[in-house]
């Protein structure tokens, strides 16, 4: 987990090798204030930006398959548009 606080990229899980990504398999995300949220492999998008009220959030409910992954060696970020407190919760696994 991570809780969130300054706009722009804040690392949820760290880069896992040269020939590993992360993929997500569940979230959930809170947000004490308003603003967006989207997920990034290193600096690139790999979801939606998803805009929430203050004291909003969703569920991203687990997926075998999962929701998203990241690139090779890169590491999985939040990213928020402007500061705020936002809790992150996330479920992953090491894909080849």
């Amino acid at each position: 987990f991570v809780n969130a606080t300054a706009s722009g990229n804040t690392e949820l899980v760290p880069a896992q090798g040269t020939t590993m990504r992360i993929r997500v398999l569940g979230m959930i995300v809170i947000s004490a204030t308003a603003l967006t949220v989207e997920f990034k492999s290193g600096t690139t998008d790999i979801s939606s930006e998803k805009p929430l009220a203050a004291n909003g959030g969703f569920v991203l409910p687990q997926a075998e398959t999962g929701w998203f992954q990241t690139g090779l060696n890169e590491a999985l970020n939040v990213n928020l548009s402007a500061a705020g407190n936002v809790g992150v919760d996330v479920i992953w696994v090491q894909a080849g």
